[in-house]
């Protein structure tokens, strides 16, 4: 297995997103470029790759992926997570295979947020 990383030229003390805030649609559309991106560069792999990320921009992902329309704020489709909560998804050809959604059972019940 190979360890691929990389590095935010951008990140520094106050965090990565040094912009406006972002609306609905530019977040639509930065989810469904992620989503090629990925595809591209991992889809014919057999690449086992980790995102972190926050429930807002995870639903945007999920949304790109499944062809969902996903809304900010939530009015017709949001997926809830919790704060650390792990979801896997496998990609087999054309088939997305959601293998968990929102697991924390590693974490104690009194620490979920």
């Amino acid at each position: 297995m190979t360890l691929r990383h990389f590095t935010l030229e951008y990140w520094n003390d106050e965090g990565w997103w040094n912009r406006p805030f972002e609306q609905h649609h530019d977040a639509v559309k930065r989810a469904e470029r992620f989503v090629a991106t990925l595809k591209e560069k991992h889809g014919t792999t057999n690449d086992r790759v980790a995102v972190v990320g926050h429930g807002a921009f995870y639903n945007y992902i999920l949304g790109a992926l499944l062809n969902l329309p996903v809304m900010f704020p939530a009015t017709t489709l949001w997926f809830s997570l919790h704060n650390t909560g792990i979801s896997r998804i496998d990609f087999r050809g054309e088939l997305i295979r959601i293998a968990y959604q929102n697991r924390v059972d590693f974490i104690p019940r009194e620490l979920l947020t």
